[in-house]
C-alpha cells in the first residue's frame, strides 16, 4: 500500500537483502526512506507501527532473530555535501542513507582528513553516532560535529550537537535514553583540510611501513585500512556477518593484573579512567572457538571476533554461539563479554 508520504510501505517483506547476517527473516511493513518529508509523514500514520518500530540502515549490526512485528524503515536519504569550511576544516553534511565506506572515500578523494581510518566499516553514515563506529585509534566521535533527526512518534525535529549525543566505546545516548525516540536523518562532520595526519595504530604503521610510506597522506592511511581489514575480515557480500560480534571488555585493573599474571601476552590497554581495555578476539581464541563451526555458522577464522552465517543459518543458532562463547569466556577468565550487534526484535 502507500501511505500519505507517496512511500511505498510493503507487507511481509523478506529482510535477507537487508542485513549483512543474510538471515531469512520479514517485516510484516516495510518501507525504504529517500527523504525527512516522507519519514515525517509515516511517522504520521501511528497505525503502521502501534506494534513495533524498527529503524535499518544498512543491516550491518544488527542480527535479526526473527520476523519483525510492525513498521521497519529502511533509512536511505542520499547527500553529501560541504556546507562550510575555513582555512584548516570543513564542515561536512551527509545524508542518513549514504554508505559510510561511501562517506569515507568521498572525504579521502576530497583530500580531508579525519574519516580514512574508519575505511571499509559496513553500515551507513546515520547509524556511524549510534554506534560511534571506531578502528585503528580512530572513532566516530573524533569527527562528529551534530546529528539532525524527527522526534518519534512526534516527528519534531531534533538537532544534538557532539556532547549532547554521549558518545563513548560503541555507545551513544541513541542506545539509551533516546533509544527508539529519534531516527537519524543527518549527520554532520568536521574534518581536517591539512595537517599531518595521525597514524593511531600499530597495525596500520607496520602496513605503511612494509608498503614503504615513511610520511603518509590521507590516502595511503585509506589504502593501508584497506588492505589490513580484507585480509582480517570476511566479506559480507561472500560470507554473512556483522563485523566485530562483540565489544572489547573494560576491566578494573586488578581484575587486568589476574589475567596477566597467568597470560602474561594477553593484550591489555588503559582506558582514561583507569580500568583496562581487553582484546575480545583473544580471549575467544584463547577459549578455543578460532575457526569453530556450530552446524550452520561458526566463528571466522581470520578473526575471533566474527561470527559468520555459513549457510542457511538463523538468528537463533549465532545467538546459540554467541551465548555459548559468552559463557566459555566468562568460565576461563572471569570475564564477561557484551555484544556489540543489537538483536531485533
Amino acid at each position: 500500500m502507500r501511505g500519505a508520504a507517496m512511500a511505498e510501505v510493503k507487507t511481509d517483506q523478506p529482510l535477507k537483502e537487508f542485513n549483512t547476517f543474510g538471515l531469512d527473516s520479514r517485516a510484516e511493513r516495510f518501507c525504504r526512506v529517500f527523504s525527512e518529508k516522507d519519514l515525517a509523514e509515516l511517522l504520521r500514520l501511528k497505525q503502521l507501527y502501534q506494534h513495533g518500530l524498527f529503524v535499518l540502515g544498512a543491516g550491518s549490526n544488527v542480527l535479526l532473530s526473527g520476523d519483525l512485528p510492525g513498521l521497519t524503515l529502511a533509512v536511505a536519504i542520499p547527500g553529501i555535501e560541504i556546507v562550510s569550511e575555513t582555512d584548516t576544516d570543513c564542515l561536512v553534511r551527509a545524508g542518513a542513507g549514504v554508505g559510510w565506506h561511501e562517506l569515507v572515500a568521498w572525504s579521502v578523494e576530497q583530500g580531508l582528513s579525519g574519516l580514512e581510518s574508519l575505511a571499509l566499516i559496513p553500515g551507513s553514515a546515520g547509524a556511524a553516532p549510534v554506534q560511534n563506529v571506531g578502528a585503528y585509534g580512530c572513532e566516530a566521535a573524533d569527527v562528529l560535529e551534530a546529528v539532525e533527526g524527527l522526534g518519534v512518534p512526534a516527528g519534531n525535529a531534533i538537532r544534538l550537537v557532539r556532547a549532547e549525543c554521549r558518545l563513548g566505546y560503541r555507545d551513544s545516548i541513541f542506545k539509551h535514553e533516546l533509544c527508539n525516540k529519534i531516527i537519524i536523518c543527518r549527520v554532520y562532520l568536521r574534518l581536517r583540510k591539512r595537517g599531518p595526519v595521525p597514524v593511531a595504530h600499530r597495525a596500520l604503521s607496520d602496513e605503511l611501513a612494509a608498503a614503504g610510506v615513511a610520511s603518509p597522506k590521507v590516502k595511503d592511511i585509506f589504502d593501508a585500512v584497506i588492505r589490513v581489514r580484507r585480509r582480517r575480515l570476511p566479506d559480507p557480500a561472500r560470507i554473512g556477518n556483522a563485523g566485530s560480534f562483540f565489544r572489547n571488555p573494560i576491566v578494573p585493573p586488578d581484575a587486568a593484573d589476574r589475567i596477566a599474571r597467568i597470560h602474561p601476552d594477553v593484550p591489555s590497554f588503559p582506558e582514561k579512567d583507569g580500568r583496562v581495555k581487553l582484546s575480545a578476539g583473544w580471549l575467544i581464541e584463547r577459549a578455543g572457538f578460532l575457526g569453530a563451526r556450530r552446524g550452520r555458522c561458526g566463528v571466522y577464522e581470520k578473526n575471533a571476533l566474527v561470527l559468520v552465517n555459513l549457510g542457511g543459518a538463523t538468528g537463533a543458532e549465532l545467538l546459540s554461539l554467541s551465548s555459548e562463547i559468552e559463557e566459555s569466556v566468562r568460565s576461563m577468565f572471569g570475564v564477561s563479554l557484551e555484544r556489540e550487534v543489537v538483536v531485533l526484535p
